[in-house]
């Protein structure tokens, strides 16, 4: 493990709920089939889901790569299985929200993230050749020529994950935040090695979350 980085993760005690965000919360819960999905969300909200026709989009990335520059958005990301990469290099606000089941959203014990109906996930791992950050899944830094990447970035209830352990024994991120503010909320990152890296520049900071890995699974340069 790479000492450079200073990683605090935060659990809630209690009734564990404090995951849920009261801004939001009206906006992940699931919604009766007669219902807008996107009914108690802020205006503008994208919705994103594999199979709910409603959708705007079927891909996180594609709902994140839609987005003007300027302006805070939100994107509400509909229960189901994600295999994609997701790359954030706006510099404007965005949130990632996660749908909630509205039955077991309230459920006391255990860690937030047991909840979450949103998984995302890749399965690359670092062969000859390849940097670390080229397996995350999540990616969170700014593009070619700008000093700094997103400046509030947060996530509720998502799993973000790399499966690579399932093929290969070797370096798989799941988040690489470089030069950039990212904030999770009742999150879980689960990789083997290197799950979470926190690089140069980057303030990243979780709460009611859990990571997973056996080796190096905190590592980086940056504030975490």
């Amino acid at each position: 493990m790479h000492l450079a980085v200073f990683f605090s993760v935060l659990a809630s005690s209690g009734l564990h709920i404090h995951a849920l965000s009261p801004d939001y919360l009206a906006c992940q819960l699931q919604k009766a089939a007669s219902s807008s999905p996107l009914a108690g969300c802020p205006e503008g909200t994208l919705f994103v889901s594999p199979t709910d026709t409603r959708a705007d989009f079927t891909k996180v990335q594609d709902a994140v790569a839609s987005l003007p520059e300027t302006g805070a958005a939100t994107i509400l990301i509909g229960n189901g299985e994600y295999f994609e990469m997701v790359n954030v290099a706006r510099s404007a606000p965005l949130t990632l929200l996660g749908q909630l089941d509205p039955a077991t959203a309230y459920n006391p014990g255990g860690n937030a993230s047991q909840r979450n109906l949103v998984h995302i996930w890749n399965n690359l791992y670092v062969q000859p050749g390849m940097n670390d950050e080229e397996t995350a899944t999540l990616t969170i830094a700014p593009s070619s020529g700008q000093n700094f990447g997103n400046t509030n970035f947060r996530a509720y209830n998502i799993d973000f994950e790399n499966r690579a352990a399932n093929y290969s024994i070797s370096p798989a991120l799941v988040t690489s935040i470089t030069h950039a503010n990212a904030s999770f909320y009742g999150c879980a990152f689960a990789s083997w090695q290197d799950t979470w890296y926190t690089g140069s520049g980057a303030y990243t900071y979780a709460f009611d979350s859990i990571i997973y890995g056996k080796t190096d699974y905190l590592f980086g340069f940056g504030t975490a």
